[in-house]
């Protein structure tokens, strides 16, 4: 596997999803991608060549986002909370910096098993959009007059 599939654990998050049979859209252009279909499942569908907006539409309207991917400053979660999406995020990687446990849930580790329980905690969980979007502003200062968010 090439690095850009160990940085990112696509190939884990797909393992789980084809554990639990549980559906999933994955935003991916890059290489391996035909090494990733090849050990996914029908319920894992892969979403190519997707525009920037596309994305913020994408993640805006999903129920949760899974980052696990070792990230050095935890873009992808940032982007997630300033939509109000819950993130199922790597404890080791910079977005666990931006942890809050109203707002994510974190993984000690990327064993698959212990990945699934975390998985299934995270869905039990009644996730509040307008309380997100509450504790974002306030923890990241977003509250405060001339402060835009590009």
């Amino acid at each position: 596997w090439r690095i850009v599939i160990f940085l990112k654990d696509v190939d884990r998050i797909i393992y789980l999803f084809n554990q639990t049979w549980k559906k999933i859209k994955i935003i991916w252009n890059w290489p391996d991608l035909e090494k990733l279909r090849h050990i996914a499942l029908p319920n894992v569908e892969f979403l190519l060549s997707v525009y920037w907006q596309d994305k913020y539409d994408i993640v805006a309207k999903s129920k949760w986002l899974i980052s696990l991917w070792r990230e050095s400053f935890g873009m992808t979660a940032i982007e997630a909370l300033c939509q109000w999406v819950p993130v199922l995020c790597y404890s080791k990687s910079a977005s666990s910096e931006f942890i809050c446990e109203k707002t994510w849930v974190a993984c000690e580790s990327l064993d698959i098993d212990q990945l699934e329980e975390k998985l299934d905690y995270f869905e039990s969980k009644k996730w509040d959009r307008s309380n997100i979007q509450d504790l974002g502003r306030f923890r990241y200062n977003l509250h405060k007059k001339n402060v835009f968010i590009v």
